[in-house]
C-alpha cells in the first residue's frame, strides 16, 4: 500500500528545520531503520537548501515542493521548484585537494546524496525542476 505525504516549503532556510521534523514523523510512521532516516533526512536537507541557497525562482512561484512516498520496500522522495535548471546529477565532485590548507569549503551535499540514496534522477518538465531520490527500506 502506498503512501504518499507532501509539504510545500517557502524558500527561506527555516523551513528546513520544519520539513526536517515532516520527514522525521515520516519516518517514524512507516518505522524506518535510523539508517534509512538519516540518509532520507542528509538528502532532503541538502537538496531543499541547495534550491534555496542557488536556485533563482520567479517571485509569483517561489515555493517548493518536496513528497515522500512509500511503496513496499522503497521510499521515494520527490522535490520540486521552479528555479533556473539544475541537474544535480550531471554535478561534478571536485578533486581531492593536495592538503587541508588547500581544501575549499562546500561542494560535498551532492556527493554525500548520490552515496546515500539508492537512485537519484533529474527532470525538467516545463518550468519546473524535479529530483527524485529514492531509498531502500533496509
Amino acid at each position: 500500500m502506498a503512501r504518499t505525504r507532501s509539504l510545500v516549503l517557502d524558500r527561506d532556510l527555516a523551513e528546513v528545520g520544519r520539513m526536517a521534523a515532516w520527514a522525521d514523523g515520516f519516518a517514524r510512521r512507516a518505522n524506518l531503520p535510523d539508517s534509512v532516516t538519516f540518509g532520507l533526512q542528509l538528502c532532503l536537507e541538502e537538496a531543499v537548501s541547495n534550491v534555496i541557497r542557488h536556485g533563482i525562482a520567479p517571485a509569483e512561484r517561489p515555493e517548493i515542493l518536496v513528497m515522500l512516498d512509500e511503496a513496499g520496500d522503497q521510499i521515494t522522495a520527490q522535490i520540486e521548484d521552479e528555479g533556473q535548471p539544475f541537474d544535480p546529477c550531471q554535478f561534478q565532485a571536485r578533486s581531492r585537494p593536495p592538503s587541508l590548507e588547500d581544501a575549499e569549503s562546500g561542494g560535498f551535499g551532492i556527493p554525500l546524496m548520490h552515496r546515500f540514496a539508492a537512485a537519484m534522477s533529474y527532470e525538467r518538465s516545463g518550468t519546473r525542476n524535479r529530483l527524485i531520490l529514492k531509498f531502500d527500506r533496509r
